[in-house]
């Protein structure tokens, strides 16, 4: 019996970054585009992301206490850090030992040091932070997502962490893996899909929901409430609105607009791998593509983009 392509297992590692450089030395060897690697972490997610761990770990009575609260200024609105000292048993009072928080304006960190314990702390944040050139497991994920679309990947599970990669592109995907080979980060199984009325069922399902699924998010992106329970034409036309009287960044939207034009040509390649008839679904991707191509050209007509 042939075989139609592959179920791609995938699980990420939230303790575990990976470097860009050394992703880019592998996606040359492989030829992987750039745009399907991790993205690099800002420093401002690095700084969030070490002092957010520390805030969670100093709710022991072991670890100094990290405060983190939203600045009083209107704009930008910076986070500010406060370390206090060790808890002492049956003292109330705390004693502030240094303050941190990522300037947004400079892209900067900047820090008040009060005591030998918050300089402690403060360096150890510092030393977090200066990973530049490094991704985190969100973005490792996010390039698995870009990754599978690319190569035509259909979700086997609304929340992820399973799909399907056709037999054509499966050469492509491996590829692809092979840029992450020894690293913690993310680890991927694979199961043979047979070409079997029961797998080509279980991919017509997929298909349907994850197409929909994917316009719902693409549309929510942008403010609209949308019900995965509508049709497609349904879920489109409620963007209207938003179209007209929304902010709306030119780059945000010509996305949206690419990325429609790939659920048409996914449609259409599944039908024919399958045999199953999609015209339903076909339509109604057409029709959003039209729908979002139309909407685009008129906003830039009138030069209505934010």
């Amino acid at each position: 019996m042939s075989e139609i392509g592959i179920e791609v297992i995938y699980s990420t590692a939230s303790d575990n970054l990976v470097s860009r450089c050394e992703m880019e030395q592998r996606a040359d060897k492989y030829g992987i585009p750039y745009d399907l690697l991790p993205r690099v972490i800002g420093e401002g997610s690095l700084f969030k992301r070490a002092t957010t761990s520390m805030a969670t770990k100093s709710n022991t009575s072991e670890e100094p206490i990290i405060c983190r609260e939203l600045s009083k200024q209107k704009s930008p609105k910076n986070t500010i850090v406060r370390v206090f000292e060790k808890r002492i048993a049956n003292t109330t009072a705390l004693k502030e030992v240094a303050t941190m928080f990522f300037d947004k304006n400079t892209g900067l960190i900047k820090y008040s040091i009060l005591t030998e314990e918050g300089r402690g702390i403060v360096n150890s944040v510092l030393d977090s932070c200066n990973r530049d050139g490094y991704s985190s497991e969100k973005e490792v994920r996010a390039s698995i997502q870009r990754a599978s679309d690319v190569f035509m990947g259909v979700k086997l599970r609304k929340n992820g962490g399973v799909f399907f990669i056709p037999q054509q592109f499966v050469s492509c995907w491996d590829n692809y893996a092979k840029i992450f080979e020894g690293h913690k980060c993310v680890e991927f199984e694979y199961i043979t899909v047979s070409c079997d009325d029961r797998s080509k069922k279980t991919i017509f399902n997929a298909i349907e929901r994850d197409i929909k699924d994917s316009i719902c998010d693409e549309i929510s992106k942008f403010g609209v409430s949308v019900s995965p329970n509508n049709d497609i034409v349904s879920i489109v036309r409620a963007f209207k609105d938003t179209v007209i009287s929304g902010n709306i960044k030119i780059d945000a939207f010509n996305n949206m607009v690419n990325r429609f034009k790939l659920y048409v040509k996914k449609v259409n390649a599944y039908e024919q791998l399958i045999g199953f008839d999609l015209d339903d679904l076909y339509k109604q991707v057409i029709f959003a593509r039209d729908f979002i191509s139309e909407e685009f050209e008129e906003r830039q007509d009138l030069d209505l983009f934010g």
